[in-house]
């Protein structure tokens, strides 16, 4: 995952949806948990492609690591893949 923040598995821009799933999973009785977690890799994220990847929005890493998340803190189930772009 690291440098890049891809997914070791499809290459897409991770959390990517397989990610997310699994992520739901493990969460499923613990939607804070969830999202320390994707705060804590947010704030990596933001510090490893600052140095890596200079032109990388700060706002679109954020949608794109907690974007997904409902407002009660939990999982939106993650998308089927039918309609919609992928991440930034």
């Amino acid at each position: 995952m690291r440098p890049t923040y891809r997914c070791r598995t499809c290459a897409a821009h991770w959390p990517c949806p397989t990610a997310r799933l699994v992520l739901t999973r493990l969460y499923q009785d613990d939607p804070a948990g969830l999202r320390r977690h994707l705060t804590a890799h947010l704030r990596h994220a933001r510090r490893d492609l600052a140095e890596t990847a200079p032109g990388v929005d700060a706002a679109a890493l954020t949608v794109r690591f907690l974007g997904w998340l409902s407002p009660d803190g939990g999982a939106v189930p993650p998308d089927d893949g039918r309609g919609s772009a992928d991440d930034p």
